[in-house]
């Protein structure tokens, strides 16, 4: 009788086997790189052969989109011209719960709302109904790039209203999407807004978004996860529900970035009705880290938002290396979408990736495999490609 497969030799088999579907391992060094997501996959790096033994569990999904320059032809004839797109996706298309990843676009179109607005910058103070606390869109930016703070990002959520930032993203026509309700607070979906009074040069300025529409259950794949979840300290055993949550799958992620860092170069038309004063602001703060910000480094190192990497040290950034990015985790979901510039080998390149952690199956019981399993994946993940694309570059 013959043992079943060990599941960790099952997933190395599986990926082999892709491995020669693309065409065999060719060395790293070689211009043909076509396969390169699929050889950092293939790594002996501990951290990523664990979650590549069980990819399916992990409902892993990567994308990675490069300058056609960067590696060999691509005669792919459904990639737009200058580009290469590659990807891993285990995930068969099930959601994934996108966490603090919703604050990228809602982030940014708060920047654009304030160049439609007359005498009103992203400096430009404001405050909250029955709040006297003054706040600016410029310190909210700041604080959601560089600690991916809640607090900023329900700010910007009820100045625009969900509405408009649902009918704003369908028009960028980057996918599906849909932004359902605030973060960590109760009633996180209600429809109404309260009023914002910005402080202007011409006097107060008061706005009022919403009430939004009355919001329908997604219709994807896999919204009900899991063995269980817990609810007031107390577990119930059946499926989470995700079906009235946040929707943003990777696919539409990478579009976004690539709205904002076109990778050929185009600039015409520009998606985002901004002023370069604005758009070099908000680029600014993406890559930036939080103790550029003022934030202590002990509680926030380079890597608290920099996933790829940094996440599984508390090591400083590279100078040479910019990451323009926002990560996400809640659920034991970790998700991070970068546009990545290496000043010194001149790469450059928007990768994303997601992962599930949650071996017990459980979820909202804050039982996750963050800092074993997914972190150090991530990390290593990047690094690894990044290796893998120098030597393309360089032959050496």
């Amino acid at each position: 009788m013959v043992k079943s497969i060990n599941p960790y030799h099952k997933g190395l088999a599986v990926l082999g086997f892709l491995l020669i579907l693309m065409g065999g391992c060719h060395h790293p060094a070689q211009k043909d790189t076509k396969d390169v997501l699929l050889k950092t996959l293939n790594g002996e790096n501990w951290a990523i052969q664990r979650v590549m033994a069980q990819a399916e569990n992990h409902e892993l999904h990567i994308e990675l989109i490069l300058p056609k320059d960067t590696t060999a032809n691509d005669e792919n004839q459904a990639t737009p011209p200058g580009l290469q797109r590659s990807g891993v996706d285990y995930s068969k298309g099930h959601y994934f719960y996108p966490a603090s990843t919703v604050k990228l676009p809602v982030a940014i179109l708060a920047a654009e709302w304030t160049e439609l607005q007359p005498d009103i910058s992203i400096i430009t103070p404001y405050r909250i109904e029955n709040d006297s606390t003054t706040h600016s869109i410029a310190q909210d930016l700041i604080d959601i790039f560089a600690v991916s703070d809640n607090q900023a990002f329900n700010r910007l959520y009820d100045l625009l209203g969900r509405d408009y930032v649902n009918q704003r993203i369908a028009a960028l026509n980057i996918g599906p999407f849909r932004l359902a309700h605030r973060l960590s607070v109760s009633d996180a979906a209600a429809q109404e807004h309260p009023k914002y009074f910005f402080e202007t040069a011409q006097g107060t300025r008061t706005f009022q978004a919403g009430p939004d529409q009355p919001l329908d259950s997604l219709l994807v794949a896999g919204t009900q996860k899991g063995i269980g979840y817990m609810n007031e300290g107390l577990l119930i055993e059946q499926p989470m529900d995700f079906s009235y949550k946040n929707y943003f799958p990777l696919s539409s992620m990478m579009k976004f970035m690539e709205q904002l860092y076109p990778l050929d170069g185009s600039e015409d038309p520009r998606p985002f009705k901004w002023s370069k004063n604005t758009e070099a602001f908000v680029k600014t703060i993406m890559m930036s880290v939080p103790r550029k910000q003022g934030y202590d480094e002990t509680e926030y190192p380079d890597g608290y938002v920099k996933f790829f990497f940094l996440g599984d040290s508390n090591e400083r950034i590279d100078p040479a290396l910019r990451l323009h990015n926002k990560v996400g985790y809640a659920y034991g979901t970790l998700t991070d979408v970068a546009y990545v510039v290496d000043t010194k080998h001149d790469l450059h390149y928007i990768l994303g990736a997601t992962l599930l952690v949650n071996e017990n199956r459980v979820f909202n019981d804050n039982v996750y495999e963050y800092d074993s399993i997914g972190l150090p994946f991530l990390a290593q993940t990047a690094r690894r490609l990044h290796q893998l694309l120098i030597q393309a570059k360089t032959g050496r």
